[in-house]
């Protein structure tokens, strides 16, 4: 699944969320951002800077993935991070999904605070205002797909419901039902809708992007590409037979496909369809 993108849209819109999951005290209007570090000559993902010129300034990574190299990168970038802001307090969060992702590598795991998601999530269940941000990452923590279905129109109605500014709860709902149409690739726009208990998968924000991320793709690169950038975000990644014959395909049978795309159930029909449209 697309994790850190998401994680980090979250926490652009809500800051404290960070030191919520890490069990820290949230600085003053704090405010993310995503900053440059000149001597490493690359951008870092997370930024957390408070009001307050004396609260430190917080470095945060994501980490769904095993990397080694994960706190020594992070402390080279809180070093330069204070260096270039004149030597002010630092500190650094790193997010781990599961335990075993967590190297642990010293002494630098004892100079950053580390935090399994699998584990803070469970703990900030029943806690205002935090459930919104435990139910948002359901699709990417609940293993049982059933269960995660029968639960998810209600996850939705907690987030919406929250009693959150609404741009917190539109980060949210946009990431939950973002990771939710990801983890069920093989439904139709209509049956998420379903599952939701809403009229139209359309009617969310998220729902709204992913369709309007191919248009917008296919009217700035082509239809043929935008065709592709929807099937594969419905599908996962498509092997090069599929996407050749999609570009080999002229406008009028590409949009007519496209069309049809939303209402795919499987790849296997995707396959079949896009036979039949090439063929013409």
């Amino acid at each position: 699944m697309t994790t850190d993108k998401e994680i980090y849209r979250l926490f652009n819109a809500w800051p404290e969320a960070v030191f919520m999951l890490a069990g820290l005290d949230p600085p003053a209007g704090a405010k993310m951002e995503s900053v440059s570090v000149k001597a490493l000559q690359r951008t870092m993902d997370g930024l957390v800077r408070s009001s307050d010129p004396g609260e430190p300034l917080t470095v945060v990574e994501v980490q769904f993935q095993r990397d080694e190299a994960i706190y020594t990168r992070l402390v080279v970038e809180m070093a330069l991070v204070q260096e270039e802001s004149g030597f002010g307090p630092v500190r650094g969060v790193v997010f781990f999904a599961k335990r075993s992702l967590d190297p642990g590598t010293e002494p630098w795991a004892s100079v950053v605070r580390s935090v399994v998601l699998e584990e803070a999530l469970p703990k900030l269940e029943g806690v205002e205002p935090a459930r919104p941000l435990v139910a948002a990452f359901a699709p990417v923590f609940e293993e049982d797909g059933a269960e995660l279905e029968k639960r998810a129109a209600g996850l939705y109605r907690q987030i919406t419901a929250g009693d959150l500014p609404h741009e917190r709860i539109d980060a949210l709902t946009q990431v939950f039902v973002s990771w939710l149409t990801e983890r069920f690739r093989d439904r139709t726009q209509k049956e998420i809708a379903m599952i939701l208990d809403l009229p139209s998968i359309l009617e969310t924000r998220a729902g709204r992007e992913i369709y309007e991320e191919g248009i917008e793709q296919g009217i700035e690169r082509g239809i043929e590409r935008g065709l592709v950038a929807i099937a594969r975000r419905k599908f996962g990644d498509l092997d090069m037979g599929i996407v050749s014959r999609i570009e080999a395909l002229n406008a009028e049978a590409a949009e007519a496909l496209l069309l049809d795309l939303l209402e795919m159930k499987s790849l296997a029909e995707f396959r079949e369809r896009l036979g039949c449209a090439s063929s013409q």
